[in-house]
């Protein structure tokens, strides 16, 4: 979700401008820099076929649209079910290597965990037609570590372990009509681009007695 604020005397002006000089209106453009910061931690869900997807099981923190709504146990909520971790490489080092025995680094409270830092730009442009409905959102935003090494990446659970590290990662979304654009008290708009919910369950398409059946659904 996306707030941007806007003058209502400014919004006056541009109108008064247009009108007494008869020219076509002009797109505006704006573009806001971004700064912030991630959580150390993100859970997640693994969307396991057989106990999530198929079960109709729901680990989206707001319990929005069960996969399957007519399953047992009825798209029961579950919650998230793994947790990522963040470290730095030179403040963690061993967050990113194997012990003598294979095991990979254990997370623990307070170890060091980093909150990944987000600089970048939101750009929005109205078309022409005025701020709303409809105007392009586009953003540019890169996360890098507050320390001095690169960002580790660290999930570990009680049947498998990942650990990567980056630089830097740069998230970009190309310039994207807004679905809704709501005002907020500031006298701008919230925006939301597109809407959540599972995506259509995978099938089976070989021929034989799976043929169409969601995938996991049978042994």
């Amino acid at each position: 979700m996306i707030s941007m604020g806007r003058s209502r005397t400014l919004l006056g002006l541009v109108v008064a401008v247009s009108l007494a000089s008869a020219s076509p209106v002009l797109a505006v453009t704006t573009t806001t820099p971004v700064t912030g910061s991630m959580g150390p931690t993100q859970e997640g869900c693994p969307q396991q076929v057989a106990t999530t997807v198929v079960a109709g099981e729901n680990c989206m923190y707001d319990g929005g649209p069960s996969s399957v709504p007519d399953a047992t146990p009825f798209g029961e909520v579950t919650g998230s079910y793994l947790q990522i971790t963040y470290y730095d490489s030179v403040a963690t080092p061993a967050s990113f290597q194997r012990s003598a025995a294979g095991a990979l680094y254990t997370p623990t409270v307070g170890d060091g965990k980093i909150s990944q830092k987000i600089t970048g730009t939101v750009t929005i442009d109205d078309g022409g037609d005025g701020f709303g409905v409809g105007d392009l959102i586009g953003f540019t935003l890169t996360l890098t570590s507050p320390g001095g090494g690169a960002i580790v990446r660290n999930y570990l659970s009680s049947t498998n372990s990942v650990v990567d590290k980056y630089d830097s990662m740069t998230q970009t979304l190309a310039p994207t009509a807004a679905t809704s654009a709501t005002a907020n008290t500031a006298g701008g708009f919230d925006y939301s681009i597109g809407s959540e919910g599972f995506p259509a369950l995978r099938t089976y398409s070989q021929a034989g007695p799976c043929l169409g059946k969601t995938l996991g659904f049978v042994e």
